[in-house]
C-alpha cells in the first residue's frame, strides 16, 4: 500500500514571509495552531517531521521551483501535471509538502497577505 503526499506550492513576498509563515509557536496554548500554515489548513497541529518545504527563484515553470526532496523521483511527475493543469494564481517560489496523508483533514488553496499557496492534490509515493 503506498504512502501519500499533500502537496502545494505557492508564492512569497520574501523568505522572511515564509520563514515567520511556517515558524512554530511551541509556547503557545494548545487551542491555537501551531503556526500559520496551520491555521490557513485549520489544523491545530501538523508534525513538522513530516513537512517539507522549499522557497526557490520565483518561475513560473513548477520544474524550477520543486526537483528534489523526500522520495520525490515516485511523484514529481504527477505534480508536475498538476500544476501545469491549474490556472495559478502568478509566479511561484516556494512548495510545501506533508508526508503523511491523515495529516490534514481538508486540505485547502489559501491566500493571505503577500502569500498564496494553491493546493495541488494527495500523490502516493514510495519509500
Amino acid at each position: 500500500m503506498p504512502d501519500y503526499v499533500h502537496f502545494w506550492v505557492g508564492h512569497f513576498v520574501s523568505e522572511d514571509l515564509f520563514i515567520e509563515y511556517l515558524e512554530e509557536d511551541e509556547e503557545g496554548d494548545e487551542t491555537v495552531p501551531l503556526n500559520k500554515f496551520c491555521r490557513d489548513q485549520q489544523e491545530i497541529f501538523i508534525d513538522h517531521d513530516c513537512v517539507e518545504t522549499c522557497m526557490e527563484e520565483e518561475s513560473d515553470d513548477i520544474t524550477k521551483v520543486f526537483y528534489a526532496g523526500g522520495y520525490v523521483d515516485s511523484f514529481k511527475d504527477a505534480v508536475y501535471e498538476a500544476a501545469r493543469s491549474r490556472k495559478l494564481p502568478g509566479k511561484m517560489n516556494a512548495y510545501i509538502s506533508v508526508y503523511r496523508a491523515d495529516a490534514v483533514d481538508k486540505p485547502r488553496s489559501v491566500k493571505g497577505k503577500g502569500y498564496w499557496l494553491s493546493y495541488l492534490g494527495k500523490f502516493p509515493y514510495k519509500k
